[in-house]
């Protein structure tokens, strides 16, 4: 399954000898969701591409990030503390710009126009009073400044959520906010399709010979949907509930069907969220094991077991046969 090419899978340029590819490879699955799958039939030019536009998808997915929090994988806080998340004041309802480190949340540090700020109650004491400070009219004196800085701070100890304190002198009026309803952000999340496309060509590539990967109506679009982020027809890439749930232990799944002349890759990940890819061809597709003999479906697998015990596992159904074949992959 996992002979080299001389072209690179995504925009055919030509590749090192085998011997002279050096580095880890590209990550098919990406590495911030815990893949170890890895490609060496990608040039630099497509891996870095993936690398700055294309693996951070997996953590603006809703379903990704939702499966990551009830798995309680390791680090999985610090995919937490890069989205972006939204509250509601308690008072009057408005939105409030959240985010998380650490595992606690704070309103946003955010400049909006020139005459007005926010910021967390623990940032208040330094980054919002040192913008009162950059301003305030250049006419203050220094003393009036910071008596009048001081002033608000007493105020604003004494306020309750929804009420202001106000300071003529400084043109500064302060407002205590109280948050409720912490939620992620809609704008955290982006669509996911060429992070599915990336996978789903090198998938193809690796379970299918050549001669039947060129009969493949739409693998040219689905490259560059991976590479360029061009844009596909709807029918090819969508949200799909899982037929099958994975097993737990084998989190990221990748299965291929045969129905007609259309090819069905199911790209599974976390053991529940999946991607349907619908693939039509010119002529039926043969679909076959490692001794060239026909199969009906085959996946490939990652086996987490552990987290110690890490293998790709390659699996084949035979017709009229109910066991399903599996072996390790090596490499």
């Amino acid at each position: 399954m996992f002979s080299l090419y001389e072209n690179c899978l995504f925009c055919a340029a030509n590749l090192p000898e085998p011997h002279q590819r050096s580095g880890e490879g590209e990550h098919v699955i990406p590495k911030n969701i815990y893949g170890f799958w890895r490609s060496h039939d990608v040039c630099e030019d497509c891996k870095q591409y993936f690398g700055r536009n294309i693996d951070n998808l997996s953590l603006r997915n809703g379903e990704l990030v939702k499966a990551i929090q009830e798995l309680r994988l390791p680090n999985a806080d610090s995919v937490f503390d890069d989205l972006s998340y939204q509250a509601k004041d308690t008072i009057d309802g408005s939105p409030l710009k959240m985010v998380r480190k650490r595992g606690a949340y704070k309103i946003k540090v955010s400049q909006i126009g020139d005459h007005f700020f926010e910021c967390a109650e623990v940032d208040w004491q330094k980054i919002g009073l040192d913008w009162i400070r950059n301003t305030v009219p250049a006419s203050l004196s220094t003393e009036t400044v910071e008596r009048e800085i001081n002033g608000l701070r007493e105020k604003y100890d004494k306020l309750q959520p929804g009420e202001t304190a106000h300071s003529e002198k400084l043109g500064i009026t302060i407002k205590k906010k109280q948050t409720q309803n912490i939620r992620f952000h809609p704008k955290s999340f982006l669509p996911i399709s060429p992070l599915i496309a990336k996978i789903a060509v090198c998938f193809l590539y690796y379970s299918l010979p050549l001669q039947e990967i060129g009969k493949l109506r739409e693998l040219e679009a689905l490259r560059a949907l991976a590479r360029r982020r061009v844009s596909i027809e709807n029918y090819v890439i969508n949200w799909f509930p899982p037929r099958r749930k994975v097993k737990y232990d084998r989190w990221h799944q990748m299965t291929l069907d045969l129905i007609g002349r259309v090819v069905v890759v199911d790209v599974t990940l976390f053991g529940s969220p999946n991607w349907r890819v619908l693939l039509t061809a010119d002529e039926p597709v043969a679909l076959k094991d490692r001794e060239n003999q026909p199969v009906e479906r085959l996946y490939f697998s990652l086996d987490f077991r552990n987290f110690q015990k890490r293998e790709k596992i390659m699996g084949f159904k035979h017709p009229g046969r109910e066991e399903i074949e599996e072996y390790v992959v090596e490499g």
